[in-house]
């Protein structure tokens, strides 16, 4: 027996090798990847419970609200009275409104969307390790009116918050208003 290779096995074991190059020097920059448009922070998380709990709370009500409104357009309107065709248009609507607003409401409640009231910035302080927080010092610039004052307005979540409960809130007191002035409901209740 010999152990002695032929030349053509040798190639053969060579081309079924991976070559082996050499690598990019550590210090050479990586070409830029583009980033996607919308990278999703999570806010703070008091504020993230505070959508979950609320919105939650908002859903409940918003349900209540519409079996309410099955109830109020099944009613007999006594005598020659019309059914109020206004407020239950109103309270359809209204209560729509709510409910289309909710999921904003949490998205905004959630995560991270630019403005610095809504995300908990704190002007001075710069505590936070996230990517999406500004610098520790907010430089107008050159930017828009628009976006400085999206920016630097008050809070979005808070206010979707204040609207959404209004558009659950005004629909009864239209509608039990109509119901005390044709009688079906007594003032003291």
């Amino acid at each position: 027996m010999s152990t002695s290779r032929s030349p053509m096995t040798f190639e053969n074991n060579e081309k079924q090798q991976p070559q082996v190059q050499a690598s990019k020097p550590v210090n050479q920059p990586q070409p830029h990847m583009r980033a996607s448009c919308f990278r999703a922070h999570f806010n703070s998380l008091w504020s993230v419970w505070y959508g979950l709990c609320t919105a939650g709370l908002q859903a409940y009500i918003a349900e209540q609200s519409a079996q309410r409104f099955l109830g109020y357009a099944a009613l007999t309107w006594p005598g020659s009275t019309q059914p109020p065709h206004l407020e239950l248009h109103a309270y359809l609507a209204l209560n729509g409104v709510a409910v289309l607003l909710i999921p904003f409401f949490l998205a905004a409640a959630l995560f991270k969307i630019g403005n610095l009231a809504n995300d908990g910035f704190k002007l001075g302080r710069h505590l936070s390790t996230c990517a999406a927080d500004p610098a520790s010092s907010v430089v107008l610039g050159r930017a828009g009116v628009l976006r400085s004052l999206w920016q630097h307005g008050g809070p979005t979540a808070p206010f979707l918050h204040l609207v959404t409960s209004f558009c659950l809130l005004l629909p009864k007191l239209l509608v039990e208003a109509r119901l005390i002035e044709t009688g079906l409901l007594h003032k003291g209740t």
